[in-house]
């Protein structure tokens, strides 16, 4: 960290910093927002496809330096923001993280975003994550107690 930025850091007061903040983060939510774009457009163009590496997940890892595995999300995050307008909507004016956009691709579709959205509230994001990434094998009983199936049946 360089002189001048903590000199910034320290004349601002916290409400100030907090206003910075939040700000920026609307920003990069943006520009992250169209950078998914991008990548879903690369994407369909195979502008990655010269031969040379199988996949775009594989472009993004070798040209981005992207971890192959955080790669496959962007592509699969970016080509599911086109069936889902809300969500990109609000990505795209900053409001949804890609952190919250990566956990209500899993689970939403065009017929129920306007819910996901409503119910992925900065709080949230972390129980949307994990009831996802379980979702193909776990049930939700109607008085809410949650089972796998073929387990103690």
């Amino acid at each position: 960290m360089d002189g001048g930025s903590t000199a910034i850091s320290l004349s601002l007061s916290l409400e100030e910093l907090e206003a910075q903040i939040t700000e920026l983060a609307g920003q990069l939510n943006a520009a992250n927002y169209r950078w998914l774009l991008l990548i879903a457009e690369f994407d369909r163009r195979k502008g990655w496809g010269d031969g040379k590496l199988p996949s775009c997940a594989h472009w993004l890892n070798f040209k981005c330096g992207l971890n192959l595995g955080a790669a496959r999300e962007k592509v699969r995050v970016a080509h599911a923001l086109g069936e889902l307008p809300k969500i990109s909507a609000s990505m795209a004016r900053g409001e949804l993280s890609y952190s919250k956009v990566r956990a209500l691709t899993r689970v939403a579709c065009p017929a129920t975003e306007d819910n996901d959205i409503d119910d992925h509230r900065p709080d949230d994001v972390a129980a949307a994550t994990s009831v996802s990434a379980y979702e193909p094998i776990i049930q939700r009983e109607d008085d809410g107690r949650w089972w796998v199936p073929g387990y103690g049946t």
